[in-house]
């Protein structure tokens, strides 16, 4: 009897046992189960950053809850870097030297990945990669063998993949950055396009210096370590997502070399594709717009684009403005995708002429003056320790390409030649005299050093076009940066910083420049409609004196006379440059306003002379319809899943 007893009693403390097992794990998976999107968070969705992901108990809940770390994606100067540094600490440089490193092994794995095309294995991280890699990837940008080929997954966050590919793009214009990516000739191969291997960064720490002049200053794509909880995600979305603001994903997939096709924030609709890249974006509630990268076709053709914040901007149409003599910036490009003319009262003369002098300017409305304020208001483009020259601009608002007398080589020689004709004619004052004859000599320089760029020759070899090799464009990119770093510290030195009536007195200038300007274009087109000479290219040429052999190929007389009136219209008593700045109560002499001048003809010239804004680069890189300027530095959040 007391054996079955003991029988009985050690079943039921079995069969208790049992169940407080099984009651146990109940609660324990409805515990652990409590933390919603830890499954979510797995390595097959957000790859290395699951290991971030963590459960953290709450007692008031009594219950886990997920907590992740997801990237926040951000386009900053350096100066921007040091503030986002200060605030978040974890903010990483997407191409930064100390890639590899414990503290973000997440983002160098993401950005040293390869994806295939094929939804094969995973290759292992020693084998060779070449046959893997997608059709039309760069070929001097092969991953090292620490970096491993993946297929593509669909279970997948996309944001890997931008990653991936913002940081092949910042290598493509900053080869020496990256320790793990080897440089242009890596693997003993070159870049496929000549041009490329010539336009690029050469010397990062000449680039990435600390300048609060944010126009002048280098972009860089940062990547900020975000933590977030799972709870505050949106029912209807099952992974976990990355940030970046609007203004700067406009700007990204631009340079991605996508094209916009849809912005429409009021449905939460954008849509943009283009280099084998496609964004869709729709609206999730309660989040804003979720936006989903797919990779498809070829993409290996990056934009040559300056690598700066002043070009960021000129993707959108703003005028980005000198920082020590303009101060401003000016917004082109209006909501309905349209371009302000230069008479808008909300455009550029309504914010440096009076009233009266714009009336007159607006009536002209001529192409010449617009290209001209635009030209002397601008900020200079090429940045230090890089050799890319190229920007986009739709502000200029003329196709296929925009005429001024200092883009034009027939506006060049007309200034060129009147200048000396000024310098050898005599003149009384010697400071003045010092002045004109300084310009005189920088001129000359860039015309014998430059010859075939100076006169804009289409059928020889130019260095500022990338076909005279990387050495003799870092030569006459030096010599450009020397002659505008003159013009700038001139008229600094000059007052021409100073502020007048809340404008600096360069703003002044450029404006009396304008009222000038319109009054000599008139001239022009009552000079023109009244010459009676045949129109043919050897007439002009012979009474031009102009040398085939030696300028231009073929030669546009009214651009040359536009020059020579201008010139003849400095000291003009009415609409001369002195009387304006007398008028706005700027007062330097009519000797002083004169050099003024003409220290602001060589800084057009050279502005054009350095930079390169090809035909067709509006629609190829915006194409059919502009974005508006608004959407620059737009900070709203748009997520990335």
């Amino acid at each position: 009897m007391a054996e079955s007893e003991l029988n009985v009693a050690i079943v039921a403390l079995v069969i208790s046992l049992t169940a407080l097992v099984v009651t146990t794990q109940q609660l324990l998976v409805q515990i652990f189960g409590s933390a919603d999107g830890y499954r979510q968070c797995a390595e097959s969705v957000i790859g290395s950053w699951h290991k971030k992901r963590k459960r953290v108990w709450k007692w008031s809940e009594f219950r886990f809850e997920t907590q992740y770390v997801t990237p926040q994606i951000v386009l900053l100067t350096p100066f921007e870097f040091e503030d986002h540094w200060q605030e978040h600490e974890k903010v990483y440089r997407i191409t930064s030297k100390s890639l590899g490193k414990a503290r973000h092994k997440e983002l160098d794995d993401t950005v040293h990945v390869v994806y295939s095309r094929k939804r094969a294995q995973t290759r292992s991280r020693n084998s060779r990669l070449e046959p893997e890699l997608e059709k039309g990837s760069h070929p001097w940008a092969v991953p090292s063998s620490k970096q491993r080929v993946t297929p593509r997954s669909d279970t997948q966050v996309t944001w890997l993949r931008l990653l991936r590919e913002l940081h092949v793009l910042t290598h493509s214009y900053w080869p020496d950055e990256c320790s793990f990516c080897p440089g242009l000739d890596g693997a003993g191969r070159s870049p496929p396009h000549r041009e490329e291997a010539i336009e690029i960064g050469i010397d990062s720490s000449k680039s990435w210096a600390l300048e609060e002049s944010s126009n002048n200053s280098r972009t860089e794509v940062g990547i900020i370590y975000r933590t977030w909880n799972w709870g505050f995600m949106p029912a209807e979305l099952t992974r976990p997502l990355a940030e970046v603001s609007m203004g700067d994903i406009v700007i990204l997939a631009l340079r991605m070399g996508m094209q916009w096709r849809v912005l429409d924030l009021d449905s939460g609709r954008m849509q943009a594709d283009g280099n084998g890249f496609n964004l869709t974006g729709f609206e999730a509630r309660g989040l804003g717009i979720v936006l989903r990268l797919t990779a498809t076709e070829q993409h290996d053709q990056y934009r040559r684009l300056i690598p700066t914040r002043a070009v960021d901007k000129m993707l959108l149409g703003i005028l980005p403005g000198d920082p020590e003599l303009v101060g401003q910036d000016f917004p082109l490009v209006t909501k309905d995708s349209s371009v302000q003319s230069l008479a808008d009262p909300r455009g550029i003369l309504a914010a440096i002429m009076p009233e009266e002098f714009r009336e007159i300017v607006a009536k002209m409305d001529s192409i010449e003056v617009r290209v001209d304020v635009i030209t002397l208001l601008l900020t200079y483009l090429p940045l230090e320790g890089c050799t890319m020259t190229r920007y986009c601009f739709p502000g200029w608002n003329t196709d296929p390409s925009y005429r001024s007398i200092y883009s034009f080589w027939e506006g060049r020689l007309a200034l060129h030649r009147a200048l000396r004709e000024r310098v050898e004619s005599g003149v009384s004052s010697r400071d003045l005299h010092e002045v004109l004859s300084t310009i005189l000599g920088m001129m000359d320089r860039l015309e014998e050093k430059y010859m075939s760029d100076w006169y804009v020759r289409l059928d020889r070899m130019r260095v500022m076009r990338n076909q005279m090799g990387a050495a003799n464009k870092k030569e006459c990119m030096a010599d450009a940066r020397e002659i505008y770093a003159w013009t700038q510290t001139w008229l600094k030195a000059h007052t021409f910083a100073a502020t007048n009536q809340d404008l600096p007195a360069y703003v002044d200038l450029v404006a009396a420049h304008a009222y000038m300007a319109t009054h000599a274009c008139e001239q022009v087109k009552e000079f023109i409609a009244k010459d009676a000479r045949p129109q043919d290219q050897r007439t002009m040429r012979q009474a031009y004196n102009i040398n085939p052999r030696r300028h231009g190929s073929r030669f546009n007389h009214e651009v040359y006379e536009i020059a020579c009136h201008y010139v003849k219209n400095i000291r003009d008593e009415d609409h001369g440059i002195h009387p304006y700045l007398a008028y706005n109560h700027t007062s330097p002499s009519h000797d002083a306003s004169e050099a003024a001048w003409w220290v602001m003809q060589l800084r057009g010239i050279v502005w054009h002379f350095s930079t390169w804004h090809p035909e067709t680069v509006v629609r190829e890189v915006l194409g059919e319809q502009l974005i508006p300027s608004s959407f620059y530095g737009n900070k709203s959040p748009v997520w990335i899943t």
